[in-house]
């Protein structure tokens, strides 16, 4: 159907195939030019141009599998960095228990040497920490009082600079 059309690409095949048998009617030796050849050399092209990108995308997939591959190493090693410093923690948590486990068996057993009970240890500790706290809130008192007597001088001077920049401006 299509090879009868003029405009086809058959139909230019079977047109040329015929002028060249006409050529050659003298020449019985001469090879032919059969259609599946002449696919053959068409499709040549077509089919080194696939593989050449075929080959492109080959070698994009194996840098793209290589940075992976780097990346997957990197994450690995980071892993691994990370249960090690996991592990350390860990024993340092628990070596950090069993000293503080220690600790309060020596104190129990020295509150029982010295027959003293823990309100008692505790009243000196919080008397303690109430002096250093009020000590402390003694020596901010003195400071904040220090800083708003120099801001309301500072102001007061200020105050009267505009006020005698302001009476030059009327006379």
């Amino acid at each position: 159907m299509f090879s009868s059309l003029p405009h086809s690409p058959r139909a230019t095949q079977v047109q040329e195939k015929s002028k060249e048998k006409e050529r050659d009617a003298g020449h019985e030796n001469a090879t032919e030019d059969t259609p599946t050849s002449q696919d053959a050399k068409t499709l040549v092209p077509i089919v080194a141009k696939k593989e050449k990108i075929l080959q492109m995308e080959v070698a994009k997939l194996g840098k793209l599998l290589a940075q992976r591959n780097e990346m997957l190493d990197g994450l690995q090693e980071s892993h691994e960095y990370l249960l090690t410093t996991n592990g350390q923690l860990q024993e340092r948590s628990r070596l950090r228990r069993e000293r503080l486990v220690s600790l309060r068996t020596l104190l129990e057993a020295g509150q029982e040497q010295h027959g003293k009970d823990k309100t008692g240890v505790c009243d000196v500790i919080g008397v303690n920490e109430l002096d250093a706290t009020a000590e402390k809130c003694g020596v901010l008192k003195g400071i904040i009082l220090g800083w708003w007597i120099n801001a309301l001088d500072w102001s007061n001077n200020a105050w009267g600079w505009r006020n005698r920049q302001r009476e030059r401006r009327w006379l």
